[in-house]
């Protein structure tokens, strides 16, 4: 019984001493995972539309749809939240990229 006991009490402070050294690793590691534009300024629409920016309206038309293609998914509630999010995010930044461009151009 004090045996068992024992095996209890060191695999709790083994347990206690390896999540001590682990979490402030963990920690110190979480910032790099951000996306490196979470902090940004935004781009202009240029950029993001990849032309010039003094392109013609059929060619920022042109690359907006061609962008917009590659972030529609037909089962985009198939896909992990994660992945669905960040389509959902680069739509919106292109769809305010596109807007802005559109402003401009008047």
């Amino acid at each position: 019984m004090i045996q068992l006991i024992a095996i209890v009490v060191g695999c709790f402070l083994f347990g206690y001493w390896l999540v001590a050294v682990l979490l402030p690793n963990l920690k110190r590691e979480s910032p790099s995972t951000l996306p490196p534009q979470a902090n940004s300024v935004p781009r202009p629409w240029f950029e993001i539309l990849e032309v010039p920016s003094n392109a013609p309206l059929a060619e920022v038309q042109a690359a907006y749809q061609r962008l917009r293609g590659q972030y529609i998914a037909e089962d985009i509630d198939r896909l992990p939240i994660g992945l669905r999010t960040a389509f959902e995010d680069k739509l919106k930044e292109l769809d305010r990229a596109y807007h802005d461009a559109l402003y401009h151009r008047e």
